[in-house]
């Protein structure tokens, strides 16, 4: 057990008529497992009783954005599109990017 660090917890015998401990409670974490005991069992064998010490993890979602298209202002929107395109094919855009990804330079 030791080959996987793996920490056995139960030391006292669960089967007391042979002396023998044949449950096994492995953790990697030494620590997270507490307060180990056997008591009699309804059979031959003992029950092994222990607490875990670990933290239940919370995760939280960041609240999503809920927007509200009933409010937006679709007539500013349209505006500032039919603008922004204007100016872009004023500019002689195919010319900059032609420039701007170097593609001339490998054309030649």
């Amino acid at each position: 057990m030791d080959d996987f660090s793996l920490t056995q917890h139960v030391k006292a015998p669960t089967r007391p008529v042979k002396s023998k401990t044949l449950d096994l409670l492995l953790s990697s974490y030494p620590n997270s497992i507490s307060g180990v005991s056997t008591s009699s069992g309804l059979s031959d064998q003992d029950i092994v009783n222990f607490k875990i010490n670990l933290k239940a993890m919370h995760f939280s979602k960041s609240p999503h954005r809920v927007y509200l298209y009933k409010k937006a202002n679709f007539d500013g929107l349209n505006e500032f599109i039919a603008k922004s395109l204007a100016e872009f094919f004023a500019s002689n855009p195919w010319k900059t990017l032609w420039s701007i990804t170097g593609m001339h330079s490998k054309m030649l």
